[in-house]
Order: C-alpha cells, then structure tokens, then sequence
C-alpha cells in the first residue's frame, strides 16, 4: 500500500507539471498535433511512449551537467514566462483586476515557491491532476456540439514533420518537469520507475488524445479554444480556476530548474529574486506568442542538445579508448 501511494503521487507529480496552460486551454495541442489532421494521433502515442521511456531511464539531473552543452536552464525560463503570462491573462477573465496588481502577486507567490523548494511545487502539481481528471467529464458534457462532418484524410507525406514536432513536444516537457521528475524517481527501482512510466504513457495518451478530439472536431484555435468552447458559466469559471492553477503548478515546477542559471550566487534568496525578475520579463511577450513559436523552438533546442551532448560523449570514449591503446604500445 505504501509503495502504491509513492507511485500514485509521483505519477500525479509528473502529470500535473504537464498539464500546464498549453494543455489544458488546448493551445498546446493545436501546436504540436491537431496542425497535422488525424496524423496527429499517432503523434500523440509516440510522443507518450517517448516521454514515459525518458523517465523510465531517468538517471540524473540534467540541471548540474554543467559540462554539457545544456539549454535547459534558459528554457525553463521562457515556459515560466509563459505560465506567468497565462495566469495573467486568466485571472483578468475570472476576475477583472489590475494588471500591475496580478503581476505583482504572482511575483511574490513565485518567489516564495523558488526559496521552499521542488515539494511545494510537487503538492501543487498533484491537487492540479486530481482535480483536473474529476472536471474533465463536466467539460465534456457542456460544450457545444460536435460538427456532422470532418475531414479524416491522411496526408502520409507529413508525417516526418508530425514526428518530429512529437518528439519536440516530448523536449519541451521533458525540461519543464525535469526537476519534478528527478525528485519522483529518486531512490526507486527499476521496477517501481518501470511503474511509473506505463501508468503516465496510458493516462497521457488518454487524455491527450481527448483534448486533440475536441479540437480537431471544432477546428478551432485561439490561446484558449477548449474555454471557449465551454457554455455552461459555471464550469467554464471552474475550468479557468483550474486553468490557474495549472499555469501556477507549471510555473513554480519548471522555475525551480531555471534557478541554475544563478547558481553560481550560492544565496537561495538572491537566486531566487533573478530568476522572478527574467521570467516576470519573458512574460511580456505573451502566452499565445511563446506557446505557438517559443515552445516548438524549445523543442528543437533540446533535441540539438541532446545530439551535441550524445557526440561528446563518444568522442570522450573514443579519445579514451585511444589513449589506453597508446599507453599500451608505449610500454
């Protein structure tokens, strides 16, 4: 039962940092899946997998590798202005408030959350997935009603480009829930991180593909088409609280990698205040700006990284390698 209940939270953990204002308002989806028609699907299902083998091989933070080539930190700055951005934009539809104010706030609850640490974030993360998963059939139930005819042709020449704006999907959550996920696979086995992956690979996918079904029936875009789409006042209401939330779960997740760019001050205070400064910055570009060109460019930026950082390595092994054959014959 207790290990049921760690692998339970750190499932929810994870899932809550993805479910961030790109998810949730739909946005997101429109970017990487639903631009490609039906074909989006499979995107979807590999962008899952690969994202569930990644946790599952999930060794290291790559946050200290500071001998890498390493974008993370500088990424997670522009998904954190995203989210700041987002909470803005939201909060100004559930409750008409000052800009300057919102800012303000969100400044002080960011900075707060940068000096207490990735657990406050995780407790976050996991009130946004439980209460996400119970609002979603309430969503369901009160949108407008489904389009008589769609548009199913596969256009099988996109699909190198349908994968590959997966597999960016995958980088772009990949560094936003890269200091959650370090902390929900620390000291697990194999086995227990096995786990892990497969429950987030099936829920993913699911939900996922729930949100690429609406969007894609609808044909519509916009920062918030699933909002939009809501009718009942209520639940949209809800829904934009919890769209809040999200963004806030997000925010405080990813910014507490994004600290490691001033690591070199060694004050959790000073660290912390930079950090609020350049996202709070970032934000000014906007929400729907930084999801439809930053996050693909986030993508692409990791995928690089990955690739320089993979070469290094093989280089060092080679040059390794060669130096023990060379110190072999000089003997």
């Amino acid at each position: 039962m207790k290990n049921f209940c760690k692998i339970t939270s750190s499932v929810l953990s994870i899932l809550g940092c993805v479910l961030g204002a790109g998810f949730i308002s739909g946005a997101e989806i429109n970017t990487f899946f639903t631009r490609f028609g039906i074909l989006g699907l499979a995107g979807i299902l590999i962008s899952s997998i690969c994202f569930s083998v990644f946790i599952c091989r999930y060794r290291e933070d790559p946050l200290i590798a500071y001998k890498k080539v390493n974008f993370l930190p500088i990424c997670q700055v522009v998904i954190s202005g995203a989210m700041f951005a987002g909470c803005v934009e939201s909060i100004n539809k559930v409750i008409h408030i000052n800009q300057a104010i919102v800012c303000v706030v969100l400044f002080i609850l960011l900075f707060v959350s940068l000096v207490l640490g990735i657990q406050f974030a995780k407790g976050i993360n996991i009130i946004v997935s439980l209460i996400f998963v119970i609002i979603l059939p309430f969503v369901l139930t009160n949108i407008k009603c489904l389009p008589t005819e769609l548009d199913c042709n596969i256009d099988w020449s996109i699909l190198p480009i349908c994968i590959l704006y997966s597999l960016m999907y995958v980088s772009m959550n990949s560094v936003a829930s890269s200091s959650v996920i370090a902390d929900a696979v620390k000291g697990r086995s194999l086995r227990q991180k096995l786990i892990i992956s497969v429950v987030l690979c099936i829920v993913l996918v699911v939900l996922l593909a729930i949100v690429f079904i609406i969007l894609f029936c609808y044909n519509i875009g916009g920062s918030m088409p699933i909002i939009d789409l809501i009718e009942n006042r209520v639940i949209k209401t809800v829904y934009l609280i919890i769209f809040v939330i999200a963004m806030l779960s997000t925010l405080f997740s990813t910014s507490c990698g994004a600290r490691w760019l001033f690591y070199r001050m060694e004050n959790a205070y000073l660290e912390s205040i930079c950090v609020c400064c350049l996202i709070c910055s970032v934000s000014f570009i906007g929400l729907e700006k930084i999801i439809t060109f930053g996050y693909p460019t986030i993508g692409a930026l990791l995928l690089i990284q990955i690739i320089i950082n993979y070469h290094k390595k093989k280089s060092a092994k080679l040059l390794n390698f060669s130096v023990k054959i060379a110190a072999k014959l000089l003997k």
